[in-house]
């Protein structure tokens, strides 16, 4: 996503040394199944992943509910410190 703030053109990017996170839920069935993992607080995509794969093999449930998390920020061009633009903070 792009965005004109400041008389600079903006860029919002993944921070690149942050994890994804998952959040996951079973809403298989009726009543629906609503089992989440054995883990406090989302899981990394890989964790999220091997669970998915556990719980279906186990239960045969093939639907679920997914919520991701993850950090981003806005990057000015290349050329330009976002320290030096006025009321721009990290």
């Amino acid at each position: 996503m792009n965005r004109h703030f400041r008389h600079v053109d903006w860029k919002l990017k993944e921070v690149p040394s942050t994890v994804t996170l998952v959040d996951i839920a079973c809403i298989s069935g009726k009543p629906r199944c609503r089992e989440i993992p054995r883990r406090s607080g989302p899981l990394s995509l890989a964790d999220g992943e091997a669970w998915l794969l556990a719980h279906f093999k186990t239960t045969g449930h093939r639907r679920y509910e997914e919520t991701y998390s993850r950090v981003v920020q806005w990057d000015p061009p290349d050329d330009i410190d976002p320290r030096t633009i006025l009321g721009v903070t990290t």
